[in-house]
């Protein structure tokens, strides 16, 4: 499965980039907003997966963008905030379509399961 991983954390997205190339033999991780944008449009991926609360942007508004130019990859939400503003996030998600909401700490096993429940399909791999 290929996966785009947009988490502000480098610590954390190394280390989904080496748990994601043994478990889904390909990916890309990146820690911010705008190096995930530019990567993006010249990729196809199976889903992307997105932490919330980015340095540089919203990951929600993120994923609103990805849906008002029509790209309808699936899209994971990921997020350590409280249970009170998890619920919040996850109703927001639910209004995406094809979409997601993992709260964090996660296993790369339950991303996995959170792709495929938003939709992902793998292509070729």
């Amino acid at each position: 499965m290929r996966l785009l991983f947009v988490e502000n954390d480098p610590t954390m997205a190394h280390l989904l980039s080496a748990c994601a190339d043994r478990v889904s033999k390909i990916n890309v991780a990146h820690n911010t907003a705008e190096a995930a944008a530019m990567l993006a449009p010249g990729h196809t991926f199976d889903a992307v997966v997105i932490d919330w609360m980015l340095d540089d942007a919203d990951g929600l508004d993120i994923a609103r963008g990805l849906r008002t130019f029509g790209d309808p990859v699936p899209i994971v939400m990921t997020s350590a905030a409280s249970m009170d503003r998890f619920t919040l996030l996850g109703d927001a998600v639910s209004k995406l379509g094809r979409a997601a909401c993992i709260q964090k700490p996660w296993t790369i096993d339950e991303v996995i399961a959170a792709c495929r429940v938003a939709g992902a399909v793998p292509k070729g791999g």
